[in-house]
């Protein structure tokens, strides 16, 4: 954690400079350049605002007639929908933070405005995104937003020491489901009481869809499309046997920072948020396990971004804005560097500072070029929550997959009917 922060206070001190030097090269505001106040509507709260806050400094030392107001707050439900208001009463931020999930909602709304013509002005390269991410943030043939972070992604963390312990060599990270069940059985302690004293493996989370993430390593395609959803597939139904099989085998319990858990399957933030708790911990990052029928990929379907809301007064002024937080060296960067995080920015993650603080980068920088997209819906947002919230039904064993499974393509249904039927 040391050395990444002190990776990050060089990273931050050269962007001050670069941002300096540009600043000084057009330090003075164009003849007849009117001071321009913008609101950013950002929800990055907490020990983050710190970062945001240094990369507007930068961004006003290089645009010194624009002025930002960070209004900062948590990403809820409520603060999100209270923008959302502000937006359609007219008194919109000059720039929203929005879940790239919700913008097609948003342009059925006209709640957005798109960002092609900025694009065309300014001759902006879309290449330098990931193509997955790209998708992300586009709807009807426009773009909408651009992104500050890489779409949320589903790793395998092991804990290479109880791999020692129990014989396997420290790096020998499950491929398969049939495997990660296994070794995971193998690897568990439970004492006479039932009490777990190491699990062997957590399978209860994943950064956004959950059943739809792990039938898509077993070949499902179950968001080819914006509004034909088929969850009643046999790749689906292999998904679901083995999550159910796998909770019935290895009871949970026990903590990854804590030692206590050999395998989790969690999001790109969770290798440096354990190395915080836990400096000591000997952690492995390793690609999810896959199906009979599939491989490794990366569904993805959400993730943070900058959008300029309909009724801005200086939407130019937002433009330069978005452009600064989301492919900046000396700001976007470094914001992502900070949070041990990737970037959607290709070549920001080609740095070697990262595979210095993170030895397993190679596998993140892996696991996004694994990435498909759940093709962007105005729906996307109900569709994730009703896939989260059956998962975690077959988990808890209250029924049979088969009932289960039924029950959720029905909710499915009935979303895409209640819309179709407002149209």
């Amino acid at each position: 954690m040391e050395m990444r922060r002190t990776v990050f206070l060089s990273l931050l001190v050269m962007g001050m400079v670069l941002a300096c030097q540009t600043a000084s090269g057009a330090a003075a505001a164009p003849a007849g350049k009117e001071p321009v106040t913008l609101v950013l509507a950002n929800y990055f709260d907490g020990t983050r605002i710190p970062l945001m806050e240094a990369q507007l400094k930068l961004f006003q030392e290089q645009y010194p007639w624009i002025t930002v107001v960070n209004k900062a707050v948590g990403a809820t439900a409520t603060t999100v929908e209270r923008d959302l208001v502000s937006i359609l009463a007219g008194s919109p931020p000059d720039v929203w933070m929005v879940d790239r999930i919700r913008i097609p909602e948003f342009v059925d709304q006209g709640v957005l405005q798109p960002l092609d013509e900025f694009m065309k002005q300014d001759n902006f390269d879309m290449s330098i995104f990931y193509p997955s991410e790209q998708r992300l943030f586009q709807y009807k043939g426009k773009y909408y937003s651009l992104p500050m972070m890489a779409a949320s992604m589903s790793l395998l963390y092991y804990n290479r020491e109880l791999l020692a312990q129990g014989g396997f060599n420290k790096d020998a990270a499950p491929k398969t489901w049939q495997e990660f069940l296994q070794m995971a059985v193998r690897l568990q302690r439970v004492d006479a009481d039932g009490r777990v004293q190491i699990n062997g493996g957590d399978i209860s989370y994943f950064p956004r869809h959950r059943l739809a993430q792990l039938a898509y390593t077993n070949g499902a395609q179950i968001y080819n499309d914006p509004f034909n959803i088929n969850y009643l597939t046999d790749s689906v139904r292999e998904a679901a046997d083995w999550a159910m099989e796998f909770v019935k085998m290895v009871p949970n319990g026990g903590s990854l920072a804590a030692g206590t858990k050999v395998f989790q399957l969690h999001g790109e933030w969770t290798y440096f948020t354990a190395k915080a708790a836990s400096p000591e911990l000997d952690l492995g990052i390793a690609l999810m396990p896959h199906g009979p029928r599939g491989e490794t990929v990366n569904l993805i379907a959400a993730a943070w971004s900058y959008a300029i809301p309909v009724g801005v007064k200086h939407p130019y002024e937002s433009w330069l804005l978005i452009k600064f937080l989301t492919t900046s060296e000396e700001g976007a960067k470094v914001f992502a560097f900070e949070q041990g995080r990737p970037s959607p920015v290709i070549r920001f993650n080609l740095d070697r500072r990262y595979f210095d603080v993170n030895p397993y980068w190679h596998i993140i920088a892996e696991t996004m070029n694994k990435s498909v997209v759940a093709t962007p819906s105005p729906l996307a947002e109900q569709f994730y929550r009703t896939d989260v919230k059956y998962y975690s039904q077959l988990l808890s064993l209250s029924q049979g997959r088969e009932a289960i499974l039924t029950n959720l393509q029905e909710e499915i249904n009935a979303i895409v009917a209640d819309y179709q039927s407002r149209r």
